[in-house]
């Protein structure tokens, strides 16, 4: 057992812990699904009894779980390597410090737009236009940033918001969204979204 459950995990666990630590026991394996992976991996450490019920106390889409846990811990050459490593994931996250991902994941879970006041109030000075696919990049962006998770589950890329586009194309333009951002913007969003999830407390992440 450890000293956080699931609600304190990511859906995707960072990047370079994933990479340092568990990424050399899953060979060939995309970062994506083995962070996700990662994450089931803790919220077993965290108590869950199956890679199912990882999956639910994590809130996560189940045919990926289920796809996560079922393709790639066949990949698993060192079982007690692999959990040691996972062990080690478990202490450093915890030591970087508690977050409420659960509550972050359900308090964003209707952004799917910016509003345009907020976009413009940056994007005017460097003139980009808001639009509405701009504002459903900006909202998928703030999504990720604070839940950690696949950008591609963001509330924004609902496909009923996008009906008259390809799943490509959309995520075309998240690429080109995201490559984009500047500082500035980035900055901005990142005050928005603490201002959503945290409105008594100022500024911050």
């Amino acid at each position: 057992m450890v000293a956080f459950t699931a609600d304190h995990l990511p859906h995707l666990v960072d990047a370079d812990d994933y990479t340092d630590l568990l990424a050399p026991h899953l060979p060939g394996t995309a970062p994506a699904s083995g962070r996700r992976l990662a994450a089931l991996c803790l919220a077993r450490l965290a108590g869950a009894p199956s890679w199912q019920q990882a999956a639910g106390d994590l809130a996560m889409d189940p045919l990926k779980a289920a796809r996560a846990a079922n393709t790639l811990v066949q990949r698993i050459t060192d079982p007690d390597a692999f959990w040691d490593s996972a062990e080690r994931l478990a202490r450093r996250h915890h030591r970087r410090g508690l977050v409420d991902y659960g509550a972050r994941r359900r308090a964003l879970a209707t952004l799917t737009a910016v509003p345009h006041a907020v976009l413009y109030q940056v994007c005017r000075p460097l003139d980009h236009d808001v639009t509405l696919q701009r504002r459903r990049h900006a909202a998928a962006w703030v999504w990720q940033h604070f839940t950690g998770g696949d950008v591609r589950e963001a509330p924004a890329y609902d496909p009923r918001l996008w009906p008259s586009a390809s799943t490509e194309s959309v995520r075309e333009g998240w690429r080109r969204f995201a490559v984009w951002v500047p500082e500035t913007v980035a900055a901005h969003l990142t005050a928005y979204g603490h201002d959503l999830l945290y409105p008594d407390t100022p500024g911050g992440t």
